[in-house]
């Protein structure tokens, strides 16, 4: 029976360790990058971030209305994009769990834009998209696109129920008119999102 005992004690001793130096590990990461901070009570600890899908941003509470294109699908310049969903969201901080959900407020607010699309199979090259306007906080005015995903942010919501940005040829600061391919044109859904809001709070 010893040395059953003994093996017993072995590992529950070599267990320990490796629970330590996995705390260790995982403190330090915490310290140095983004994607392993985290912590139990909120989910992580409050980065700035964004719903993946328009039923996400309703279930934190910062959704605010649909996009659309003019026409679905939407052609700018040699590309053919479908969209598939869009919103516009508050910006917000939080965890991995919606109950952790921060909503910015005073200076630090703005929106987030979010347009899930397809293209051609044959289109892979990611578009340019960029205004030749400074945001308050994010430079300038531009959507990012990635993986089937236009994403960028405004400082406030525009008077008008458009908004539009440069499809610019180059990957560059030129907005000159010969390196304009075409424009993208979002128009928000305000009367919809009214009635979305109105319908959720019967």
């Amino acid at each position: 029976m010893k040395p059953k005992k003994t093996l017993l004690r072995r590992v529950v001793n070599w267990s320990g360790i490796l629970l330590i130096a996995c705390l260790i590990i995982t403190c330090n990461l915490s310290n140095h990058v983004d994607a392993f901070k985290c912590d139990i009570v909120n989910g992580n600890d409050h980065l700035p971030g964004y719903s993946s899908t328009k039923a996400e941003a309703m279930h934190r509470g910062t959704y605010v209305c649909d996009v659309k294109f003019p026409t679905n699908p939407f052609r700018v310049g040699n590309h053919i994009l479908t969209l598939k969903q869009g919103w516009i969201e508050q910006s917000w901080r939080g965890g991995f769990w919606y109950e952790t959900t921060t909503k910015d407020t005073g200076s630090d607010a703005y929106y987030n834009i979010i347009a899930v699309y397809t293209k051609e199979k044959s289109d892979t090259t990611d578009l340019t998209i960029m205004n030749n306007k400074q945001t308050v906080h994010f430079g300038y005015v531009q959507l990012q696109d990635f993986r089937g995903e236009l994403t960028g942010n405004i400082d406030s919501l525009p008077v008008s129920d458009t908004l539009r940005y440069n499809v610019l040829k180059r990957d560059t600061l030129d907005f000159r008119p010969g390196n304009i391919e075409g424009e993208i044109v979002l128009i928000l859904q305000r009367k919809h999102s009214r009635q979305l809001n109105n319908n959720t709070t019967k």
